[in-house]
């Protein structure tokens, strides 16, 4: 009985081994697997890499995606030929996926100062489009030979005698003089654009009436229309444009016998020539 114990315990224990070796196979086999992954995460690598050199060295080189056309959408008619001949024999036949936008924004700036807006799109593959807004002249101040600027107060032409534009005297830089292209921070010339672009808005019929704007005095601007100077103060210029139209309109004033109008107060003040 005994020996027979000590047989089937054999028995068991050669299964039981037997099946730990049997483990230990599958163990080592199923290790394959990770090993066989990995080779092919390799050759995904490599081919991700081939086909970013190469694809990089087509697109940055080939003929397709080099700039051909350079299309200049103009705003208005003061774009000069000059402009489209500068930009062109800059940024023709560059690559358009090496060309900075930016750059190429900040060089027609600074190469074209009347400009005021520069907008610039790439169209694939070989197309770029430029959309230019210049600063149109709005005034002239009256000195230095005349110095045209923008309705913003940028500074367009130094020493261009414009008798189209209304003059704003009364303004002397005396350490410096602006230059092109500069914007012009003085409260006296402000105050003088927000009031002609208000005359220009609201009463511009009688725009080529208007001889100029003396902003000489601080506290009171004179208005220099037909023959007669019209006192506008320095605040509340719609209200005051508003009486002064009503008075231009009014059929029983005659505009050729004012010596001059105080808008300062709250009912208006006329003056008529002494005969």
């Amino acid at each position: 009985m005994i020996i027979l114990l000590n047989i089937k315990e054999r028995e068991m224990g050669r299964k039981n081994t037997r099946k730990r070796i049997k483990k230990k196979n599958s163990f080592s086999f199923n290790k394959i697997i990770p090993i066989k992954w990995f080779f092919c995460f390799l050759i995904i690598i490599f081919l991700f890499v081939f086909i970013f050199i190469y694809g990089k060295k087509f697109l940055l080189n080939d003929d397709l995606f080099k700039i051909k056309h350079i299309n200049i959408n103009k705003y208005d008619d003061s774009i000069i030929k000059e402009i489209e001949d500068r930009i062109n024999s800059k940024f023709l036949n560059k690559n358009i996926f090496v060309i900075d936008l930016k750059k190429i924004e900040d060089f027609i700036k600074n190469s074209f100062y009347y400009l005021k807006k520069v907008e610039i799109r790439k169209k694939f593959p070989d197309i770029l489009e430029i959309d230019i807004i210049s600063r149109n002249p709005f005034a002239v101040l009256d000195t230095h030979g005349g110095i045209v600027i923008d309705k913003e107060g940028f500074v367009v032409s130094i020493g261009t005698k414009n008798t189209s534009l209304i003059k704003i005297k009364g303004i002397n830089f005396f350490l410096k003089i602006p230059s092109k292209g500069e914007k012009i921070e003085i409260k006296e010339l402000k105050d003088s654009l927000i009031l002609l672009s208000g005359i220009k808005n609201n009463m511009n019929k009688y725009k080529k009436d208007i001889k100029f704007i003396d902003v000489s005095n601080k506290n009171n601007i004179l208005l220099g229309i037909y023959d007669f100077i019209v006192k506008m103060g320095v605040d509340d210029f719609s209200k005051k444009i508003k009486e002064l139209r009503i008075i231009l309109n009014d059929p029983n004033i005659d505009v050729n016998d004012i010596k001059y109008i105080d808008l300062r107060f709250e009912d208006p003040i006329i003056a008529p020539k002494q005969i």
